[in-house]
Order: structure tokens, then sequence, then C-alpha cells
């Protein structure tokens, strides 16, 4: 397993091999990690390398580049996918034009390249100090307006109410 980054793009890069099934020979390919893509896509220029492989079927999967423009496929087709002594079997959406072959950050971590650490982020507000509850219903008046109550609560301030926000 070779694996690099392209210091002018800081792309992280691998090269697995992929076959059509086990009457087809393995063929090196250089592929982009995306962590965020949804889909594996391969190159015209990667996919006609393969020996045997079957016909494309066609696919109702909607690609979008980064910048919002829809990107159509020729195709989808399942391939053996072998590195680090790992294999699985995936499908592979077939773009022409495509700068890159491209691997999922999903198919990243079944072949344990890579882990995706998933969470909730939210940012956090420290206390601030000397606020007072007529403070805080002057600044955020917009929450504290209604009848004051939702289902069987009441909205109520303490005098020891605070701006802090903290997650469970």
């Amino acid at each position: 397993m070779y694996s690099f980054i392209d210091s002018s793009r800081s792309k992280y890069m691998i090269q697995p091999q992929l076959r059509s099934g086990q009457t087809s020979n393995w063929i090196e390919v250089t592929m982009h990690i995306d962590s965020v893509s949804e889909a594996n896509c391969l190159r015209m220029e990667d996919f006609i390398k393969i020996q045997n492989r079957p016909d494309l079927k066609k696919t109702r999967a909607i690609l979008k580049a980064y910048n919002g423009e829809r990107v159509f496929s020729k195709g989808e087709i399942y391939l053996d996918i072998q590195i680090g002594g790992k294999i699985t079997r995936a499908k592979f959406l077939v773009i022409d034009d495509a700068p890159s072959s491209l691997l999922s950050g999903k198919m990243c971590e079944e072949l344990e390249l890579l882990s995706i650490k998933r969470g909730l982020f939210v940012n956090s507000v420290s206390n601030v100090k000397g606020l007072t509850k007529d403070d805080i219903l002057q600044e955020h008046n917009d929450v504290f307006t209604g009848l004051w109550y939702i289902g069987n609560y009441k909205i109520e301030l303490t005098d020891r109410s605070s701006t802090e926000t903290r997650c469970a």
C-alpha cells in the first residue's frame, strides 16, 4: 500500500488494486481518499484498464461536485477492491473526464484505512459575568415571548440563570 500527500493540493491518495471478479487480474489504481464523499467514483481511464469487465449498469445516483455542479456518471459497476491484505466488493460510479478516481469515507472505513469520528459539535458559550435576569430577558427577548408555557412546562428564570450552554 502506498499513501502520500500531494503537497500542491493536500489530497490524500492511495493505490488499491481492483478487479472485476475472480477470473480477472488485479490492476493498481491511484485514488483520492474523500471522507466526505458518499460514492466511490472511477475515472473512465481506470475503468477501461480492467480485464473481463461487465457492462456498465444504469444508475439513478445523482452526483454533485463541491461547487454544486451536477456530475453525470456513465453507469455503475461492482468491483473487488484490495488494499493492505483486505478485500471487499464495492460499487463504483464511472465518470468521464474525472480528475481522479475517488474512494468514499465509508469504503475507507470498511477497508480500515481511516476511522471517522461522528458526533454532534456544538459551540459552547462560557459564563459571562455581570449579566442579570433582566439583561438576559432583554438580550434574548425573542426566546422569552408568548404565553410562557410549553405543554405542561412553564419557563421561569431564576436569579442564578446564566448564559452557559452545556451538552449532555
